[in-house]
């Protein structure tokens, strides 16, 4: 149904869906928080978008603007967190709530592409779905992410129906604020940029695409650069030089990072993540992983993994995202001769939200949770291709389709929730080192879980020797280190034997020992004046 009927619907009707609507977005978030509630350990990252939240709603916001992380997030949680008056169920009430609401323009969206029966069955096959649930309890930006995504496609659709230049500012303000969310959805203006200058007639009539494709971009380019363009510049200032994020371009490297080395074109003390590498380079502070520069230079190579890239995300990281029985059914949607869902024009722009994903992560080494804004553009096609089914096989053996679709994914998400490890042994070191430690000190660890939960500064351990570490932790004036059991045997081989050291180095006073299935943890006190200076002998820094 074209959203323009919906206006011209009786009272009862209209009440009706919004019921439905109220409802699934309830049923949804109740599943959410429920299952949120019993997770016990922040996510890595939700660390840094947590504790960004935080100073971006103190009285120096400056200091939570960050070039590596986008802003729109951490603001999200800075601002729950007035109300609920702690960083990480704040992250996750956020996400909860993002992907309950996401229901929302989903359905509309869905609607207005192909149709009513296909945008409530979708919308139920939301609530349930593992990926966008489990994205929905996470301190992570996915869920935030597919929000402005999908209510940004839906506008755009509906703004180039209409034809309103203030619907392409509406637009341009939801796509600049996914850009501050993720930094790949910078790309999603080249792609509005493209459909409004060489395919407008899609959806205008000529007329109107000729007169008013110039208006529009601008509108559009207005809407998506008051938010864009002063965290671009930011970026720019913080590190040097012009690119859309210091994520992406590390992302890019770590892709890359063997052909990195190999031309001996990986920047300096360079660790094993980034916010280890940019902290640990004191002097410089900037790490330049020079992207456009190595791409320019070796494009052959850049060609060859884009194409092995492409193929694994197509055939690995997309179905692994949708779980392979909604694939099964999906590719009936978009490939079958349908009969039941005539195709519609609408599809290819769709479709080209879908191409832009897979184009953009072929540069980069993704996890499979990057393509969750995809998810509700692949459930609708696999509605399609779940009514088609229905039409060729019956009803009966319909529902049966159905239930393969329900099931697995249940029981997919329950496994992973009753299966998946935290690493509680750190949150318990971070609530002793709250307890004992004095306010603001400085934390080493592998992980930085100690650290938040203590609400102290953290620092990375650098990869180096054991007395490079410890003229690191000179530097950096540290005041504790945490060994874990954990990580630091394969990410910190050199640093093992502070598991069970005898004796306990002359820089360090063992305060803390625990373990959590049958992994130990230690904290150690550093000597600040039994450290060395960077004099000394050994160590890269």
């Amino acid at each position: 149904m074209p959203l323009q009927e919906w206006y011209k619907m009786g009272t009862k009707s209209k009440k009706y869906w919004l019921t439905f609507l109220a409802l699934s977005v309830f049923s949804g978030f109740l599943i959410r928080f429920i299952f949120l509630l019993h997770i016990p350990v922040i996510e890595t990252d939700g660390v840094f978008y947590a504790t960004l939240g935080k100073k971006l709603v103190s009285p120096h916001p400056g200091q939570g603007i960050d070039a590596y992380w986008p802003p729109f997030y951490p603001v999200l949680i800075g601002l729950f967190s007035f109300i609920f008056k702690d960083l990480e169920f704040s992250g996750r009430m956020v996400s909860a709530i993002m992907g309950s609401i996401l229901i929302i323009p989903a359905f509309f969206l869905i609607r207005e592409v192909f149709s009513e029966k296909v945008a409530r069955l979708s919308v139920i096959l939301m609530i349930f779905h593992p990926r966008l649930v489990i994205s929905s309890q996470q301190v992570l930006t996915e869920s935030t992410y597919t929000f402005l995504i999908v209510t940004g496609i839906f506008t755009a659709l509906i703004a180039f129906k209409k034809s309103k230049a203030w619907l392409f500012l509406l637009v341009g303000f939801i796509f600049g604020l996914s850009y501050l969310t993720r930094p790949e959805g910078f790309f999603i203006y080249f792609l509005m940029a493209m459909w409004v200058l060489f395919f407008p007639g899609l959806f205008l009539k000529n007329s109107q695409a000729k007169n008013k494709k110039n208006l529009i971009l601008l509108t559009f380019s207005l809407g998506f650069l008051i938010f864009a363009l002063p965290y671009l510049f930011f970026v720019r200032k913080e590190l040097g030089y012009w690119t859309i994020s210091e994520k992406s371009s590390y992302n890019f490297y770590t892709t890359f990072r063997s052909e990195y080395q190999k031309y001996g074109l990986a920047p300096a003390n360079l660790q094993t993540s980034h916010q280890e590498s940019k902290e640990i380079a004191i002097e410089s502070d900037k790490v330049n992983y020079r992207p456009f520069s190595f791409a320019l230079h070796h494009p052959w190579i850049v060609g060859k993994r884009v194409m092995k890239n492409i193929l694994r995300i197509i055939f690995d990281r997309i179905p692994s995202s949708l779980t392979y029985n909604f694939v099964l059914v999906l590719l009936f949607g978009i490939f079958l001769k349908r009969k039941e869902i005539p195709y519609k024009k609408e599809e290819i722009f769709l479709c080209s939200f879908v191409i832009l994903a897979i184009l953009q992560y072929s540069l980069f080494s993704v996890q499979n949770r990057f393509f969750t804004f995809l998810i509700p553009l692949l459930i609708a096609w696999t509605v399609v291709g779940l009514f088609e089914w229905e039409r060729i096989i019956g009803r009966k053996w319909g529902n049966y389709v159905f239930l393969f679709l329900v099931l697995p994914s249940i029981f997919y998400f329950f496994y992973k929730s009753i299966t998946k490890k935290y690493d509680l042994e750190h949150k318990e070191a971070g609530i002793w080192l709250k307890n004992n430690a004095e306010k603001s000190s400085v934390v080493m660890s592998r992980k930085p879980y100690a650290a938040f939960y203590s609400g102290n500064l953290i620092a990375s351990i650098p990869e180096d020797s054991y007395e490079g570490v410890t003229i690191y932790a000179r530097k950096r004036k540290a005041d504790y280190l945490v060994i874990d059991e954990r990580y630091i045997p394969t990410r910190r081989a050199e640093l093992k034997f502070l598991l069970n050291p005898s004796p306990v180095p002359k820089e360090l006073e063992m305060v803390y020992q625990g373990e959590y299935e049958g992994k130990r943890i230690v904290i150690y006190k550093w000597l600040q004046e039994n450290l060395p200076f960077a004099s000394g002998k050994g160590g890269r820094l």
